[in-house]
């Protein structure tokens, strides 16, 4: 899952690795060659080529480039794809892998988790939002930051009460996030642009910027948030219950396998690697 192959270069220019970057994406891949050709080679550079392929895939070619004279590094492989990672990697006796796991709300309940006999025998079952919740572990944020995500989630918890008292949806609607700056403005800004895009009409701004003031409206979306706040806290944990149960199924198969944190969370919250030969 390599991308554009921001990481791979990297370890081929600047430390002088002979990369080659998978990923079935070939516009990526393109974007990738041109900016490859953006950078003069340093002395002493690698090589870095890229190839299209889809994982999980029989393919005699991968066999070639997944085998017991190479590292097959996946970071951030989405999902199951870090099972497919594991799977080629023992298939072709692969002479090491580092594995960094994301998006574990991708996962198939029961299929991709859990995996382990021991995770088996202790009924170790999440749901589809303790998936999610996994995924959503972030780093150490600066008071201004802390300020936009609080503003982030009550205009969305007050968002879901106005389509629920106004338009009569009960169930959660997925609209994603706005710009930033939207954030930073009134209530009835953030509103009307959301019922835009998902085909209501949109209200007038004073209506809606008294609906967000109103005592109740504002009890009811700090109990959400403060709700949030205690969630997040267990996002780590999760993932790291995740990760321990990829380590053991490997470990039943009879591979040796590391489990450790090799970077800060300021790069990166998924920071945390299997390493597994």
């Amino acid at each position: 899952g390599g991308g554009v192959g921001h990481l791979a270069r990297t370890l081929a220019l600047y430390h002088g690795k002979h990369v080659t970057s998978l990923d079935r994406d070939l516009d990526l891949q393109i974007k990738g060659k041109v900016r490859l050709n953006k950078y003069p080679y340093p002395d002493g550079a690698g090589t870095l080529e890229f190839s299209n392929f889809e994982f999980g895939k029989d393919n005699q070619e991968l066999a070639e480039l997944i085998n017991q004279h190479e590292l097959a590094l996946g970071l951030h492989t989405c999902g199951p794809l870090a099972l497919n990672h594991f799977d080629l990697a023992k298939t072709n006796k692969s002479l090491k892998i580092i594995n960094f796991g994301c998006c574990y709300q991708k996962l198939t309940l029961g299929k991709d988790f859990p995996l382990s006999n021991h995770a088996k025998t202790i009924d170790l079952s999440f749901s589809k939002y303790a998936l999610t919740l996994a995924t959503r572990g972030h780093h150490h944020i600066t008071p201004e930051e802390f300020k936009l995500k609080k503003r982030v989630k009550l205009y969305r918890a007050a968002l879901h009460f106005l389509l629920e008292e106004k338009f009569g949806h009960k169930e959660f609607i997925t609209l994603g996030s706005a710009f930033p700056r939207v954030y930073r403005e009134n209530f009835n800004i953030y509103a009307n642009e959301k019922l835009e895009k998902i085909g209501l009409q949109k209200m007038e701004p004073k209506e809606l910027d008294n609906f967000y003031k109103d005592t109740e409206v504002q009890r009811k979306i700090h109990e959400v948030y403060y709700g949030n706040m205690m969630r997040w806290h267990f996002a780590r944990v999760l993932e790291k219950a995740i990760l321990l149960d990829r380590a053991l199924w490997l470990e039943e198969q009879n591979r040796n396998v590391e489990m450790l944190q090799v970077f800060d969370a300021k790069l990166s919250p998924r920071n945390v690697a299997l390493i597994c030969t």
